[in-house]
């Protein structure tokens, strides 16, 4: 890079937020925050000025010496710069993403202000209705409806992976109405395998779009208990559609807890993070819950402990750093919880049912089909989740360890 060098870009969405301008690719999902000033000399940048003429630009509009190759050279490993001086840059793969034929223009209803006016009318009906009905609320009993373990799960399971398709969908959906495109993959929140929908591209698109994006999967995951609870109100308690309603309303209310957890990064996490400002609300909380544990560890062995003012939040506005305290002690206290409940319930009470399903398939009754199908559907249920946590995570984390395994030793 040079101050004569002439750079061509890749193409850039910009939003204005006031004391700071989003810019970024949307195909790769890429962005960063610069003061206005900044995001104008990128805009010359684009036009084909080079860094040297760009500053002089600068320099006489805002009496500011500012150095835009050093900018410039910072665009290299965002992706921001196809070429320079006709040479191509490498950078960053666009994102392949999911239903790439799918057109905006398509799903642009899902965007209308009048959609959420009729979901809201949806579920205020379905609450009045269940109301003075308590058999249609949902509760543990509702998934109970039958005698043999691995059917009840295999039908949970088989309710919740719909349940959950449909609800990743709903964000698929009103991103490519926002013109933003999405991928639906498979990831790790602690110890929880989700299905999630990447749309990285959407820092560019209006607020009340980006926060429908965010909001979607939820607003489904309403409307359709809301519509399973009229079902059940209106057909024969006991028939399959009925039960099927039933267990519809249960998952659905299963899942809406797991979303309020926004120290995983749930869907409400994101609306958090949208309504606060706070571009990188995780990762700051992340790194000050680190520089806390680091400070506290230097006090128990009596050595110098790094002094508060020079942690990851002396950059933030004071705002924002408020914000991110506070998520910390949310995302520390939700993550301690989560992993206790896990080893104290979650994991004896999946290595009892392994336990009993291996009993039921290999004990010498096992010639009794039901048994022997009962205890494979106990099996499916359990390990093929974590056979994809486990893929979910090696990608994301392994890395990590083959990175730490091939380093020299000294």
């Amino acid at each position: 890079m040079r101050e004569d060098s002439i750079l061509t870009l890749h193409p850039l969405a910009v939003r204005d937020e006031g004391e700071e301008t989003v810019v970024g690719r949307t195909d790769t999902g890429d962005f960063i925050a610069l003061p206005p000033v900044g995001a104008r000399a990128l805009g010359l940048l684009a036009e084909g000025h080079t860094p040297a003429h760009t500053r002089r630009l600068l320099r006489a509009q805002t009496g500011q010496n500012l150095d835009i190759t050093g900018l410039a050279t910072d665009l290299l490993p965002l992706g921001f710069v196809a070429t320079c001086d006709g040479h191509p840059v490498p950078g960053p793969a666009p994102l392949r993403p999911t239903w790439p034929r799918l057109r905006p223009a398509t799903v642009a209803f899902t965007l209308h202000p009048a959609l959420p006016v009729l979901l809201v009318a949806l579920t205020v009906t379905a609450v009045v209705v269940a109301a003075g009905r308590p058999q249609l609320w949902p509760g543990y009993r509702q998934l109970i409806w039958s005698d043999h373990t691995g059917l009840v799960l295999l039908a949970q399971a088989a309710v919740a992976w719909i349940l959950l398709g449909i609800h990743e969908t709903a964000h698929l959906i009103t991103a490519r109405a926002a013109g933003v495109p999405g991928r639906i993959t498979f990831g790790t929140r602690l110890q929880f395998l989700v299905a999630q929908t990447e749309v990285p591209g959407i820092w560019a698109a209006p607020r009340r779009h980006r926060q429908t994006v965010y909001a979607a999967g939820m607003a489904t995951d309403l409307t359709l208990a809301s519509a399973a609870v009229l079902t059940a109100a209106t057909t024969t308690e006991g028939s399959v559609v009925h039960r099927a309603a039933l267990i519809v309303t249960t998952t659905v209310a299963i899942t809406l807890t797991i979303q309020a957890m926004a120290f995983m990064r749930t869907d409400i996490y994101f609306l958090i993070q949208d309504l606060t400002g706070c571009h990188t609300l995780y990762a700051d909380a992340t790194a000050h819950a680190r520089h806390q544990a680091a400070r506290a560890a230097a006090w128990l062995r009596r050595r110098p402990a790094p002094a508060p003012g020079l942690g990851p939040l002396a950059a933030l506005p004071a705002r924002e750093a408020r914000i991110v305290r506070v998520y910390t002690v949310v995302l520390t206290a939700g993550t301690v919880l989560c992993l206790t409940a896990a080893a104290a319930v979650t994991i004896p009470f999946d290595l009892h049912l392994l336990t009993a399903a291996t009993g039921h398939l290999f004990a010498p009754d096992a010639s009794v089909a039901v048994h022997a199908l009962d205890g494979g559907a106990v099996l499916a249920v359990l390990l093929i989740p974590q056979a994809l946590w486990a893929r979910a995570w090696w990608r994301r984390h392994g890395h990590h360890l083959t990175r730490r395994r091939s380093a020299p030793q000294p």
